[in-house]
């Protein structure tokens, strides 16, 4: 069902992300993998292409980082040659308790997180700009 599809998955350094990456190069799509995390990142892409089929490569990204976002999305459609799917596990984590976490680093966290969403859906990300597309669909 995914085999050749063409497919971003960001925070595929662990948890979740790194779970669907997996799972996409299993079903045999070509998968580039985003994580802040440069060495696991490319160890998770190592360890999903040794499972194989499909095939992933590991590009560094910031998702608070709109530049950031812009290039690595550029990179990645141009390794990919399009893009099918956008899987987007990442978050920025407070690394610590819930109960310790301001609300001014919450308030923070969450207006990078839907901010990031706004630019997917917005057009302003790179393959999607000039196209109009919906998550519910």
């Amino acid at each position: 069902m995914l085999e050749h599809k063409r497919i971003i998955v960001t925070g595929s350094a662990r948890g979740m992300g790194l779970a669907t990456l997996t799972a996409f190069v299993q079903a045999g799509a070509r998968v580039v993998g985003m994580d802040i995390n440069d060495d696991a990142g490319r160890q998770a892409a190592a360890d999903a292409n040794a499972l194989g089929p499909g095939e992933a490569c590991y590009l560094h990204v910031d998702i608070a980082d709109q530049d950031s976002v812009v290039t690595a999305f550029q990179a990645a459609v141009d390794w990919l040659g399009g893009l099918d799917v956008l899987a987007h596990p990442a978050a920025i984590q407070a690394g610590s308790m819930a109960s310790d976490v301001s609300v001014e680093h919450w308030v923070s966290n969450v207006c990078c997180e839907c901010s990031r969403y706004d630019d997917y859906q917005s057009n302003r990300v790179p393959p999607y700009e000039g196209r109009r597309w919906r998550l519910d669909h």
